[in-house]
């Protein structure tokens, strides 16, 4: 079978891209404070992962802080119901990054 990479914790600071380096695994990540990701770019650009031969890629991303993560809806990413996604402490995402699609989530579960 084939292990999927772990990449270590990331931080999201106020503007943050999200790097996608997780693709088949699970991203963790966490902030110091309530954060929203940056307003053009939410995840790493599919451009950037199309010419490194990462797409097309899937990635479960999981906030295990205990501050609220949004992720900005934007032309690079669909959020659902074209909104902004906010994790909560334990939430999870699934995201795809498609080529020239950009991003969007394919599924989402709270903690409760």
């Amino acid at each position: 079978y084939i292990v999927p990479p772990q990449p270590a914790l990331e931080t999201i600071n106020a503007a943050a891209t999200i790097t996608a380096n997780a693709c088949g695994g699970v991203k963790l990540i966490t902030s110091v404070g309530p954060q929203t990701t940056n307003t053009t770019e939410t995840f790493t650009s599919t451009a950037t992962l199309l010419t490194q031969g990462n797409l097309p890629c899937v990635m479960d991303v999981i906030n295990i802080s205990t501050n609220a993560i949004t992720l900005d809806e934007n032309p690079n990413f669909q959020g659902p119901a074209a909104a902004n996604l906010v994790l909560g402490a334990s939430d999870t995402v699934r995201v795809a990054g498609l080529a020239t699609y950009g991003w969007a989530v394919i599924g989402a579960a709270g903690n409760n």
